[in-house]
């Protein structure tokens, strides 16, 4: 999965996951605590795990080549 991601991301089909990390930080506040790329349907999706400052956990997808929230789970402890 690692090398894929790699891959994904030097060939330009997706932007880094620090990139996608500062870009939602404004709406997404805490710490990452589980990240994986998916590919649907022909497109790269950051699947993300946030945990806020009380604890509760986010789910989020996010677009790899544009850093647009897709969805977002209901938070859960």
């Amino acid at each position: 999965a690692h090398d894929r991601a790699r891959r994904a991301y030097e060939s330009g089909q997706v932007r880094s996951l620090g990139d996608i990390l500062t870009g939602i930080r404004g709406e997404f506040p805490g710490r990452m605590v589980d990240a994986e790329l998916q590919e649907r349907r022909g497109r790269h999706i950051y699947r993300l795990k946030m945990l806020d400052a009380k604890g509760r956990v986010r789910d989020l997808w996010v677009a790899g080549k544009s850093g647009r929230v897709l969805r977002r789970a209901k938070m859960r402890r």
